[in-house]
């Protein structure tokens, strides 16, 4: 156990509301002076590989009459594609775009394999792209996103035209089979997946498998073997240690291992501290449940740049952090968007080392991987103390990072955009369909993205804003990889709800989309623990699959679940009812949940008597259960006692001591209550 310290109370930001940069700009492509600019550096571009002297290309850059190339490119991606547009009316604009630069041949002859751009834009980036020259780096770089993002996105599988699938709207939907108990499928997911397959090809064709290993939008569920030792490998081992991979990943398939949602750290600032480092883990406790806690972590290093340069983690070389990160933030925060992004509570800008911060997560796919790692346990039975060590590594950046999301990022409630996407590398199970976020999590817009990045055993995550005040930072123009049109959540210092709501699950290995599931799932926990109407009413639909659920997991039913992808939907509830502790009924919302409520209870000829023994025997970690009637209800109390008698049967044999039962405006027969023995 750690020794004691001093503890400080976790940062609250001030949190008003975020200013979101609302420019749209309403010209036609063909009418907005910035787009015709982009189109003709576009046309300078493809000369680019051409040229033996890269001064033209700072000549270009520096001519006023050829428009800024920041600002313009800012201005298309916050303006024409951002969050004060839907997906709906930003994807017409990207494709006519594209159609446009079709159409005056800048694509003729530049395809993923033979586009240099392409490859300078997907290199890795632990090393300068011009040594000595941070400017030109900056610039090349620069119109190599701009190339990529406008012109192949759609064929690295980033993006889809619109008439590329093609589905009745009746058919995208999937549904429960009374008859065969078949989950069939959605016509459009299995469409994607198809393209994802081709689109994950190529690029694997083109930039390497190793390069697709890790992904901001995946978070990963097994340690990846030594990158040290695969550098040295021969195509044979690797094959062979890609073939342990998928293996590890099936046997996390079928463990059903649980998604952790992170760790929650709070930063100490105070450098005449001069207790151990273990001090800073005031709690050793291994259990994830408990991470909900705030886990105190000292600096280790004076500053950023020390931090990025010496970790004995994943580092770069100090010309290479100067170069592509603190020149090209310090451009960047002179621009006139930068000068725009405000901290509400203060009026203050954003700093150029926010821009860092930002820039270090999106640009440098290894750094990130290592730096996201930290904010999880990885391996069984790692202390608190283990932890912080890791994660003092890169202590400054993580506090920096969750300055810039929540004190200059947006708003979810402000953004037209309603749904987000992030894939897990196997088919995990959660704890809650809630979820908060605790450490980095990459959301991108595009479902294509997502898909194009899963692992064939993964997941998909369909999220929906749940709080409007939860907030994210919109990477895309301070990224190298814009089009993968990437949204930030880190979770704050302080314990908020500020959740996102998961509204599907997406199998990439059964091609199975568990939205119905996910959904009824999910009014069953509010109709058992939360109990508002923030859901609308449960359905017949929500009913069956909840009945089905009742009826596999109880001990005394020989009923099995058989239908196609049940044995991940199973693998859901069962976690789900595990982490059921506390059962609160408010009979005021039984109109919105009637259809599930049915379930719950048993119909006397008095009324209605809650299902003690059914809820006994499903929730088998629940302590307590309270019902709430809307006004003075007779209880029947014959059926009550039955009810419990049966219960009671289902607590002695399990580990639990004892079940508190509270219910709440209701008459009943005292005496008869007091003589009864179970």
């Amino acid at each position: 156990m750690a020794s004691q310290r001093r503890i400080k109370q976790p940062k609250k930001y001030k949190q008003k509301k975020s200013k979101l940069i609302r420019y749209t700009c309403s010209s036609s492509l063909q009418q907005c002076p910035r787009i015709q600019n982009l189109i003709k550096c576009l046309k300078f571009h493809r000369e680019l590989d051409k040229l033996q002297t890269h001064d033209a290309l700072l000549a270009y850059v520096d001519d006023a009459n050829n428009g800024n190339v920041v600002n313009d490119w800012t201005h298309f991606l916050m303006g024409h594609l951002g969050d004060a547009k839907t997906i709906k009316e930003t994807q017409p604009q990207f494709e006519a775009m594209y159609d446009e630069l079709v159409r005056i041949d800048i694509l003729k002859e530049c395809t993923l394999d033979t586009c240099g751009a392409y490859q300078r834009n997907n290199r890795k980036r632990d090393k300068t792209l011009f040594e000595g020259d941070s400017q030109l780096s900056f610039y090349v770089d620069f119109l190599d996103t701009i190339h990529c993002n406008v012109l192949h996105s759609f064929e690295c599988g980033f993006r889809v035209r619109s008439d590329d699938i093609l589905v009745n709207d009746d058919d995208d939907h999937k549904e429960l089979n009374d008859e065969n108990e078949k989950l069939l499928l959605n016509k459009y997911l299995s469409e994607m997946l198809r393209l994802r397959i081709l689109a994950r090809e190529r690029l694997e064709r083109v930039r390497g498998v190793d390069t697709m290993k890790h992904s901001k939008f995946v978070t990963e569920t097994i340690d990846h073997e030594s990158d040290d030792e695969e550098k040295g490998d021969n195509e044979e081992v690797r094959d062979q240690k890609r073939d342990r991979e998928e293996e590890n990943q099936e046997k996390v398939q079928k463990a059903a291992a649980v998604y952790s949602f992170g760790l929650r750290f709070s930063y100490d600032d105070d450098e005449n501290d001069d207790d151990d480092d273990d001090d800073s883990a005031h709690d050793d406790s291994d259990d994830d449940d408990k991470d909900n806690g705030v886990i105190y972590v000292q600096f280790k290093y004076a500053n950023l740049e020390e931090e990025i340069v010496n970790n004995q983690i994943f580092n770069l070389s100090l010309l290479n952090f100067k170069h592509s990160v603190v020149d090209n933030a310090n451009k960047q925060a002179k621009s006139p968007h930068a000068r725009t992004v405000v901290d509400p509570s203060c009026d203050k800008l954003i700093r150029a080392e926010h821009l860092m911060v930002v820039m270090l997560y999106c640009n440098f796919t290894d750094l990130q991987y290592q730096f996201s790692r930290t904010f999880r346990r990885i391996k069984k039975g790692e202390t608190n103390a283990e932890v912080v060590a890791r994660h003092r590594e890169y202590a400054r950046w993580a506090q920096l990072l969750k300055e810039a999301v929540w004190s200059f990022g947006t708003d979810i409630g402000d953004s037209k955009i309603s749904t987000y996407y992030h894939g897990i590398g196997g088919e995990l199970v959660f704890t809650s369909f809630v979820c908060q976020f605790r450490g980095p999590t990459s959301l991108t817009a595009q479902h294509s993205v997502a898909t194009t990045f899963a692992k064939k055993h993964g997941i998909v995550l369909e999220l929906k804003r749940e709080n409007p005040r939860l907030r994210y930072f919109n990477c895309t123009w301070l990224s190298c990889f814009s089009n993968e049109d990437e949204r930030l959540l880190i979770g704050p210092d302080y314990d908020d709800a500020l959740y996102i709501r998961m509204c599907t699950i997406q199998c990439m290995r059964s091609e199975y989309d568990y939205g119905k599931f996910i959904r009824a799932f999910t009014l069953f926990n509010w109709c058992i623990r939360r109990a508002d109407d923030a859901y609308g009413q449960t359905t017949n639909q929500d009913a069956q699959i909840i009945e089905k659920m009742l009826n596999h997991f109880d001990r005394d039913n020989e009923y099995e679940n058989k239908f196609d992808g049940a044995e991940y939907a199973n693998a859901l509830f069962d976690e789900f009812r595990n982490n059921v502790q506390h059962i609160y009924i408010p009979m005021k919302y039984a109109e919105y949940y009637d259809t599930v409520y049915r379930l719950l209870f048993v119909e006397s000829a008095h009324g209605l008597v809650l299902r003690y023994a059914m809820l006994c025997k499903l929730f088998t970690n629940c302590k307590k259960i309270e019902i709430e009637y809307n006004c003075q209800t007779k209880l029947d109390t014959d059926v009550f006692l039955m009810e419990l008698r049966d219960a009671a049967k289902y607590i002695k044999s399990d580990t639990r001591d004892e079940l508190q039962i509270e219910m709440k405006n209701v008459k009943c027969n005292v005496d008869a209550m007091k003589k009864a023995e179970f």
